[in-house]
């Protein structure tokens, strides 16, 4: 039986509720120019003409209201770079008070979706709060 893990990267977030998340994660492709194809090279991402989504919901079901909205930088310093930066402010972590799930998806510039990355979300306690 497939899983999870089968289809994409799982990668669990953990915050605590009403504080800013942040995580920079590198993506990397074999080069194509590379000598040894077996054993190639890795290069960083180019997402020039990419879009990227990410949501945090209770559970996978197509009516199930989305619990917060993950912001999604494509490049740190420039789209050639390689890096995905996640945010979730505060105002969005804010509203994870539950255990639930999310997933981020990548659009290539031919409108093919993909998801890449996934997992659990397990947000902790705010014990200093109004």
């Amino acid at each position: 039986m497939a899983t999870q893990a089968d289809y994409y990267e799982v990668y669990d977030l953990e915050f605590v509720t009403g504080d800013y998340y942040y995580r920079r994660i590198l993506f990397e492709d074999p080069d194509p120019e590379s000598p040894d194809p077996e054993n190639p090279v890795m290069v960083p991402r180019d997402w020039t003409g990419w879009t990227a989504r990410a949501q945090i919901r209770a559970n996978t079901k197509r009516e199930t209201e989305v619990t917060a909205v993950i912001d999604i930088t494509l490049g740190e310093d420039s789209p050639q770079d390689g890096f995905v930066i996640l945010e979730l402010q505060e105002e969005e972590s804010a509203k994870c008070l539950k255990a639930g799930g999310w997933d981020l998806e990548i659009t290539n510039p031919s409108g093919k979706p993909e998801t890449v990355m996934g997992g659990k979300v397990l947000p902790f306690g705010d014990y200093t709060h109004d």
